[in-house]
């Protein structure tokens, strides 16, 4: 069964980051989004589930610090 220590751990090869309560939760925030859009009957148990859960932390992650960086103005963006 996939948590979020599966996610943190794949979320450390995209960007450097510490193991925080608030990253860890937020790795358990994101899979459980990914999981609800899911179909029924998904095996939650595939890596490319673990792997999107991780890539939306670390968008999430990259909104907050830019926003962090320009005083909150920054809530999303496009690449």
């Amino acid at each position: 069964m996939v948590n979020e220590l599966d996610v943190y751990e794949v979320l450390k090869h995209l960007t450097a980051v510490d193991s925080t309560q608030e990253i860890i939760d937020l790795c358990a925030q994101c899979f459980e989004s990914i999981v609800k859009e899911l179909k029924s009957g998904t095996d939650t148990d595939d890596p490319r589930i673990l792997n999107a859960a991780a890539a939306k932390a670390f968008y999430l992650l990259c909104v907050k610090e830019k926003s962090a960086q320009t005083g909150g103005e920054i809530t999303s963006f496009k690449a």
